[in-house]
């Protein structure tokens, strides 16, 4: 992600596996790291979420704005693996 002029709560990343309409899986770059601000050149963020399922999920990534923050995001080379 590269922000510009990320400011208020930041900003996160989530990876979630859906079934059936619920939440079975969930990590997030919240969970381990201080809410993304500021300005900042491409880094990269690693998201691993560990579940094996019998049956194949719904897998959603997506960035938050958490409360009332501001700025811009920018998301480029994104790579999702799915192993069962």
């Amino acid at each position: 992600m590269k922000i510009t002029n990320v400011g208020g709560d930041g900003v996160w990343a989530d990876l979630r596996a859906d079934y059936n309409s619920d939440i079975d899986f969930y990590t997030s770059t919240s969970l381990y790291l201080e809410n993304i601000v500021g300005t900042a050149d491409y880094a990269e963020y690693t998201l691993i979420l560990n579940c094996y399922p019998e049956y194949r999920p719904d897998i959603s990534f997506y960035v938050v704005f958490a409360g009332s923050s501001t700025g811009d995001v920018l998301i480029k080379d994104i790579e999702i693996s799915y192993n069962n």
